[in-house]
Order: structure tokens, then sequence, then C-alpha cells
């Protein structure tokens, strides 16, 4: 009797054992993802805020009525076109990081940002801040959602999916 209380304490020790090593891996797990998750979307925004700065800039240039220099121009569509790679190696190169709505909402404001057929230059600058701020907001929003999910929801579905394992196998 002694020896079978020994045993299943021991057993009940390895199970115990188990289980939390593997609560602990999918918590180390899920924590790497929500950091890639956040380094991700930080790159996103900063490229995204960066190419609104282009429109910023040369707005407020318009506004002054100075024209900026060659110089200053140079640099600032260095600038831009640096954010826009940037923007588009980050979101190619980690598709599986982000939703669907990530990528669709990025793809629509580079095809926006074309503007084709506006010629006033007052109304691509006007319509370029106003696109970069919308998609800014929009991955602001997605970013928040995916990356502030409840840990609690994470225990719930573990604990659902545990549920279903033990008492509905023999359903089948």
């Amino acid at each position: 009797s002694l020896y079978i209380a020994q045993l299943t304490f021991s057993f009940l020790v390895v199970i115990s054992s188990i289980l939390t090593a593997n609560i602990a891996l999918k918590r180390f797990q899920r924590e790497k993802m929500w950091e890639r998750r956040a380094d991700g979307y930080t790159a996103i925004l900063e490229a995204l805020h960066e190419m609104k700065a282009w429109y910023e800039e040369h707005e407020a240039a318009l506004y002054r009525d100075h024209d900026m220099d060659d110089d200053q121009k140079a640099v600032l569509s260095g600038r831009y076109q640096a954010a826009k790679l940037q923007l588009s190696r980050r979101v190619g190169g980690a598709k599986w990081l982000f939703s669907k709505e990530v990528f669709e909402r990025i793809e629509r404001l580079l095809e926006e940002v074309q503007m084709p057929g506006i010629r006033d230059w007052y109304e691509i600058l006007e319509g370029g801040q106003y696109l970069t701020s919308q998609c800014i907001e929009d991955i602001e929003r997605i970013a928040r959602g995916e990356i502030n999910q409840n840990e609690f929801g994470y225990f719930l579905n573990g604990a659902r999916n545990i549920f279903n394992k033990v008492f509905c196998r023999n359903k089948n």
C-alpha cells in the first residue's frame, strides 16, 4: 500500500512536471511571438511616419512660400524611398507574422499614394498626408488587436482544448 502511494505520488510529480514545462514553453513561445510582432509593427509604423513626413515637409515649405533647394528635396526623397523600401521589406519578409489585413492595408496605401490623374501639387501633399495618416491609424488599430491579446484567453483556450481531448474523445 505504501509502495503504491509512493508510485502514485511519483507519477503525479512527473505528470505535473511535464505539464509545467509545457505551459512554460508555450508561454515563452507566445512572448517571443509578441516581441517579434511588436518589433515588426514598430518598423512598419516608423516607415509610414517617415513617408508622411515627406508630405508634411513639402507642405510646410509650400505654406512658407519658400521653395526647397535641390539638396533638401533629394534628402527628403531619399528618406521617402528608403521608408517605402523598409515597408515593403518588413511586410514582405514577415508575412507569416502579420494578419492578411495588414498586407492588404499597406498594399492599398501604396496604390493610393500614386494618385493617378491628380496634377495639383497641393492636392498631392494633402492627399498623401491624409492617406498615410489613415493607414497609420488602421495599422495601429490592427496592431493593438493582435498584440494586446488577453493572457486569460490563452488559458481558457488551453483548458477548453484539454477538456475536449479528455471528455469528448469517446463521442466520435
